[in-house]
């Protein structure tokens, strides 16, 4: 049987650092009082948070972008920031593994 959790937040630096820049409140990330991931384990998207995931005996995490405070800002600013961006951050959300790959 197969272990696959569900909405596993991560974020991206980069939007960050623009929303805090629009959004002081926003400064310090996604935080729940409940889970208080450190921005380090967020922002990693590679060799450390597969390694967490065969520690848990986790196949396949399914990956959720939380809110990041942008939905704050107005969209004549929000629009362009996000853009600018995502474009040049893309290549740091992870492409699927090789089907050779142990991890799904």
């Amino acid at each position: 049987m197969k272990i696959i959790t569900l909405e596993e937040h991560f974020q991206l630096a980069e939007i960050k650092k623009a929303v805090a820049k629009m959004l002081p409140s926003f400064a310090h990330g996604f935080h729940l009082p409940a889970y208080d991931a450190p921005d380090s384990q967020l922002e990693d998207l590679g060799a450390d948070r597969l390694h967490h995931m065969d520690a848990m005996g986790i196949d396949v995490q399914v990956l959720s972008y939380p809110s990041s405070g942008i939905q704050g800002v107005p969209a004549a600013e929000a629009i362009p920031t996000v853009l600018l961006v995502l474009r040049p951050s893309q290549h740091l959300i992870p492409k699927p593994l090789p089907p050779n790959s142990n991890v799904l």
